[in-house]
């Protein structure tokens, strides 16, 4: 995939990241070959080529001269690894142009390079790799950069503690994310039930007016019927009574104007009467049991005394004053 690749790091940390096949690997094994892993002919892009990889390296900045020494290599601030991979599938390995085995490479290369890929974390678990990062920051903060033992310790105190009141407060803020994802779920349960109710639409007068004469058919025909019958009995219906008297009073109207008075005060309250015989009539034809409608209405006035007794009101509009409070709270939640 690679023919040819110049890559230049900074000091310190170099993350390398990039797709699946993206040639991640091939960088790093490149790497690898210089920190003395054995050489596979198999990666070499054209076998009949040679196969150079070559590392430069600053060391102006790191305490080396005694490992060099005890390599028996000349130690040079601007130091070149290079690792040459041959055709035939052997390799051969230098330290600023020096033959070296790869023995020697895997040495000194273990100073220069930290290669961390997938799993390799597993070593800031350990005890003993935890101190020997420890001791390489005391060293280079004292001998490097010639501060003192109790300045480093200090602070390195005061950073763990600071730490530690960091990772009180991300627990603490983990904890109320929590909550706060709880209680938007509930709110969104709460806003939920409040929406489907169709709040706008329930008049509950009306609804339970309609549930008590569901509820009551017969008693209601019952009584319409006697009403009606009494009213309007053929011959000693109160209509009937109401036109004998018309026709007694109608006699003697003319006599006095209190009697032509009650004329007319009978003959309104028969007009009145009649329209009352209608009514009764119409209502006792209309009103049926209808099962289907009541247990509808049921249902609805159960939801909304549920909902009563949740939210602790007693009032449709104050129920839509939640549902309408809820709805900003999931919104301000969410965003």
């Amino acid at each position: 995939m690679i023919e040819h690749l110049d890559l230049d790091v900074s000091t310190g940390l170099t993350t390398i990241t990039g797709e699946t096949g993206a040639g991640k690997s091939i960088v790093l094994g490149a790497l690898g070959l210089i920190l003395g892993q054995r050489a596979d002919l198999s990666v070499v892009r054209d076998s009949d080529s040679k196969c150079v990889v070559e590392a430069h390296f600053d060391l102006s900045s790191l305490d080396l001269k005694k490992v060099f020494e005890d390599l028996d290599l000349d130690h040079e601030n601007h130091t070149i690894l290079r690792r040459i991979i041959l055709p035939s599938g052997k390799s051969r390995a230098f330290v600023n142009d020096l033959p070296v085995t790869l023995s020697v490479l895997q040495q000194l290369g273990g100073y220069l390079i930290d290669i961390h890929s997938q799993h390799d974390t597993r070593d800031l678990i350990r005890d003993s790799f935890q101190r020997e990062v420890l001791d390489a920051h005391v060293a280079f903060e004292t001998k490097n950069k010639k501060r003192s033992f109790l300045k480093v310790l200090s602070d390195y105190q005061r950073s763990f503690t600071e730490f530690k009141s960091l990772k009180r407060e991300l627990k603490t803020l983990e904890e109320k994310e929590h909550n706060l994802i709880k209680e938007n779920d509930y709110n969104i349960f709460l806003l939920g039930e409040l929406e489907d109710s169709n709040l706008e639409s329930i008049d509950l007068e009306l609804l339970e007016e309609e549930q008590e004469q569901l509820g009551n058919v017969e008693s209601i025909k019952e009584g319409l019927g006697m009403a009606f019958k009494i009213v309007n009995e053929d011959d000693h219906g109160v209509v009937e009574q109401l036109r004998s008297s018309i026709a007694a009073i109608s006699g003697i109207k003319r006599f006095s104007s209190l009697y032509s008075e009650i004329d007319q005060r009978l003959s309104s309250t028969l007009v009145e009467l009649e329209d009352i015989v209608e009514t009764l009539e119409r209502e006792f034809e209309n009103i049926e049991a209808d099962p289907s409608r009541l247990a509808e209405i049921d249902e609805t006035l159960n939801t909304i005394q549920n909902l009563f007794k949740k939210h602790q009101t007693d009032s449709i509009s104050e129920l839509i004053v939640i549902r309408d409070e809820l709805a900003a709270k999931v919104l301000e939640t969410s965003s």
